[in-house]
This record gives C-alpha cells, structure tokens and sequence, in this order.
C-alpha cells in the first residue's frame, strides 16, 4: 500500500468533500494526464512496468483511479496514489511537479491550474504573466552567450596567430640555441688547448725561476768565500772576524767604547728611519696565449649567458603551443593580460595564466600564481590561482576565478569567504558556450510551446 502524505491544509476540507460528492468523469481523463514528457515513452506500450519494478500491468488502468503500483507511477494524473507525481506542463513559465495527492485538492498548485481539472475550483491560467521575468532571463541570457559567442571567433582568430608565431620564433630560436652551443663546444675546445700550453708555460717559467734562483745562490755564495779569502790573505780575518772584532773599526759585544748599542744604532743610527720595505714583486707579464685564454673565457661566458636568455624564451614559446588554453586554444588570446578592480580600500588585479594580486597603496600581496583550471565537465569555467603569500596564522593564499558570460573582459568582483581564500568572478565572451546557449533556447521552447 503506498504511504499516505500528510494534508496541508484542514481549509480545503469542504473542497474536498465536494469533490467526493460529485467525483470527475475519470473516463474522460486522458491516459497521459499528469505524465512528464521525458517518462512519456514508459506509457506507450499495452503493458506498464512500475517504476520501481514491482509488477507489470495492462496500460489501460494508468490513471484509472486505482493504485496499483507501490511507487504510484501508474496514477501520475489522479489522487489515487499520494506518493504518485503529477507533471504541470505550465505553458508560458516553468514546468513543475507536485504530488499526485495535490490533484483536484482545491488548490491550485500549477499556474496553469492542470492540476484541478475537476471543475470544483477554476484556475486561471497565471503562467504567461509569472513566467514573463523568468523569460525575459532566458531571452537576455541566450541573447548574451550569443554576442560572445560572436566574438569567440576574434580570439580564436588572435590564438592562432599567436600560436604560428610562438611556432616561428621557436624554429628561430631552435636555430640560434644550436649556433651557439657549436660556438660554446667550439670555444670550449680552444680553451682546453690553451689552458693546456698556459700551464706547460707556467711549469716552464717555475723551472726556470727555480734555476735562476739557485743559479743567483750559488753565485752569491762563491762571491762570499772569494771575499772571504781575500780578507784572511790581508790579515783582517775575514768578513766574519771583521763583524766580531772589538776596538777600532768594530764592536766587540757591547759596540763602541764597550756601551751596549740602542735599537735605534742596532737599526741604522740615531736618528736615521728604518729601511723602506721592499717594493712588491711585480705580477710576470702575461704571455700571448694566457691573454687569449682570458678574452675566450669572458667571451665564453657572454656565450653561456645569451644561451640561458635563449633558453627561456625558448620555453616560453613551447608554453604557448603546447599548454591548455581550452579545446579550441581561444583562452590564448587573454595570456598575460592583466584585470584589475577596485574594492573598498583594496586594488585586485588577476593577469590571466600569470598572477593574482591584492594592492594597497604602495604594498602589494601575492595572491597566487597560475596552477591550473577547474574539475569536471566545467572545467574551463574556473582559473585556479595558487601557493601565494602565506597567511599570518593561515595557509598560503589562493584565488579562484569563476568565468561568466559576457561581451567584454573585465574583473566583476573579488571576495575573501574565508581567511586568505579568495574567489573572483571575470566576465568574458569565451565564457560563452553554443551548449548553454542551446539549453536556454529549449527551455524557453518549452515554456512558450514553440518547439
């Protein structure tokens, strides 16, 4: 037995009771009274299986006033079945539904008064007239996907050029990263073979150095003994007798007249400065091949460096041929173009797959960079802006931006629902979709009648 629903209303008790007292001729009911259009085929054949497949029945006791099936599928035009549904067409508005135990209550529950049927109350029909905002709605909405919908062509247009010449410049630069890579390994080559003979120069100069150095002693040490030698042929005992010697022409330990000499006699005499140092020894010239190592090394690293310059444009250019910008690319056309809108005291400015930012004054908060698009069939109607700032106390800021419909590119509105977690609203024509814009159409078909 189908569950009974509870009543709204003891008011309409008197209608009620004037509807059992003189009951609708139920054999002029139409078998499809009540019937949602999308269950309709369910009804067209000579056997019914509920809903809820429980029984099969003949179709000739749908709306017959008795309920047969549990789920009260077969009853959806009558009150028999209070768990049954009873589909208002509402020609003019929305269509709806309410249940079947609404049916010839005395209340109007469709605007199109379908459900009382009976004629123990008459409603008008109100669909035209509390339909007209919600179809000014669809007029406006199918009217707006339709003008972006034009103009998603100019971008698309844009996209594409956009995309040949990221595809040029790349073969541009494929071209120029391999010059300069021949010109690196070529420089690099070179300066293998002159860092090698720079160092058997070095190695011949220390060795040469080293000779010289022994050759200097060993000269300075025969002088020595030479001296030596003649100082003991004269009697004086040499130069070293002649340093340790007291008297005249020497100090003995305690230097002229026995007194111990001062450090300013010990360093030259009273009253003379102290010997100026030594200059420094100056750095040995740089050979030929040492002077061409230095201009090949800085010339090498200029290399390396527009190589790296290169590099990144490079893959800057294989960012715009190869990343989603949506199915057709059009999203393209909007990369690096910057939004902004001013919101109480805040600036927010969104540059599309770049940045998001919140500007006061002259600071600024990173409010994410490009991640990602949304989820699901939808994707392509949300721009995910991610790892910003970090939050004091909070996580790191994120934007999302939702995409709305429209004929121009602007900014809408930004929010902060939660600490640090933004969402943004950006209008634009490739938020327009043909789907969307079809769906509208056929919904308004469908509140006109105009199939």
């Amino acid at each position: 037995q189908a569950q009974s629903m509870p009543r709204r209303s003891l008011g309409a008790l008197p209608l009620l009771l004037l509807a059992c007292l003189a009951p609708p001729t139920l054999g002029a009911l139409s078998s499809t009274t009540g019937i949602d259009p999308a269950n309709l085929a369910n009804y067209q054949h000579a056997e019914f299986t509920c809903f809820d497949g429980s029984q099969k029945l003949p179709i000739s006791v749908i709306n017959d006033d008795y309920c047969d099936c549990q789920d009260g599928s077969d009853e959806p035009g009558t009150s028999a079945c209070s768990n049954g549904v009873f589909y208002c067409q509402n020609k003019g508005h929305e269509s709806k539904t309410v249940y079947s135990s609404h049916v010839n209550d005395g209340i109007c529950d469709c605007c199109d008064g379908s459900d009382e049927y009976s004629g123990v109350v008459k409603c008008e029909d109100r669909c035209m007239e509390e339909g007209k905002e919600k179809r000014n709605d669809l007029m406006k909405f199918i009217e707006s996907q339709e003008k972006g919908l034009a103009k998603r062509g100019q971008y698309t247009a844009a996209a594409d050029a956009m995309r040949l010449e990221a595809q040029n410049r790349k073969a541009e630069l494929d071209t120029l990263l391999a010059e300069k890579d021949a010109l690196i390994s070529d420089t690099n080559s070179k300066m293998a073979d002159l860092e090698k003979l720079v160092d058997e120069e070095k190695e011949a100069r220390r060795q040469l150095d080293e000779a010289n150095a022994a050759a200097k002693a060993e000269a300075e040490q025969r002088e020595n003994e030479a001296r030596n030698l003649q100082a003991a042929d004269d009697g004086s005992g040499g130069l070293e007798a002649q340093a340790a010697a007291p008297g005249e022409g020497g100090r003995g330990e305690g230097g002229v007249d026995g007194e111990v000499p001062t450090f300013a006699e010990e360093e030259g005499g009273a009253g003379e400065a102290a010997a100026p140092a030594a200059p420094p020894t100056p750095e040995p010239e740089k050979s030929v091949n040492e002077q061409e190592l230095i201009r090949l090394r800085n010339e090498n690293n200029e290399n390396e460096a527009a190589r790296k310059g290169l590099d990144s444009e490079r893959e800057d250019q294989i960012s715009i041929i190869e990343a989603d910008y949506s199915p057709d690319g059009a999203f393209l056309a909007l990369k690096d173009k910057c939004y902004s809108a001013h919101i109480q005291q805040y600036t927010y400015e969104v540059c599309m797959f770049k940045s998001a930012a919140q500007k006061e004054g002259t600071s600024s908060s990173n409010l994410g960079t490009w991640g990602e698009w949304g989820s699901g069939d939808d994707k392509y109607s949300v721009m995910r802006y991610t790892d910003g700032g970090g939050c004091w106390q909070g996580p790191a800021r994120t934007m999302k931006v939702s995409l709305l419909c429209g004929e121009d590119d602007y900014l809408v509105s930004v929010a902060e629902p939660s600490k640090c977690v933004y969402e943004a609203e950006f209008m634009t024509p490739l938020a327009c979709s043909a789907e969307m814009a079809q769906a509208a159409k056929e919904q308004l078909a469908s509140m006109t009648g105009h199939h």
